[in-house]
């Protein structure tokens, strides 16, 4: 009796596409997100001065909107806890483009700080609410996973290791599996 042997190696399992819909959207929103901020970033500040303050109205509305970006950075993920990265960077995407429209109207520096404002927050929600929902987008089985990764090389001196609270020995990857 004889015995085929089937020599066609078998092949993993075929990866699902790294490009799915719903990423190429969020790609399309990376775009226009970025497009909408860094075109105004650079003529607000002179748009300020031009309505007849002087060079401390180009800081000032910069300056607000630095601010609103840093407050909304720190408050986006409380808000990401309650309403989703979805909601979050929708709502995001509308401070960062629609009060660009009242610029249109007057030149009145109450107004661009108001704008620079609301606009540093849609900045802040859509980096912060966009890049994790960006991450969440991306199929986990297409991202290759490290045989190991070594951490930094720890401080040599055992006092400021621990005033550092310095990582000591190998870190596992998240994607590894559990030590047995």
């Amino acid at each position: 009796m004889t015995e085929t042997i089937d020599s066609t190696p078998s092949s993993p399992a075929p990866r699902p596409p790294l490009v799915t819909r719903p990423l190429l959207l969020r790609f399309v929103s990376i775009l226009g997100a970025s497009t909408s901020f860094y075109l105004l970033l650079s003529v607000v500040p002179g748009y300020a001065t031009a309505g007849g303050g002087g060079g401390w109205t180009a800081g000032l509305a910069t300056g607000a909107l630095m601010l609103a970006t840093v407050v909304g950075e720190l408050a986006t993920p409380a808000l990401v806890n309650r309403y989703g990265y979805r909601a979050v960077l929708a709502v995001g995407l509308g401070l960062l483009g629609a009060p660009a429209l009242a610029l249109v109207f007057t030149p009145n520096l109450w107004w661009i700080v108001t704008v620079c404002l609301l606009r540093g927050l849609g900045f802040a929600f859509t980096v912060v609410a966009g890049g994790a929902l960006t991450a969440s987008l991306i199929p986990a089985r297409t991202v290759e996973c490290p045989r190991s990764v070594s951490s930094r090389r720890p401080p040599r001196n055992r006092w400021l290791a621990r005033a550092l609270d310095a990582p000591t020995g190998r870190v596992t990857p998240p994607c590894a599996p559990p030590a047995r």
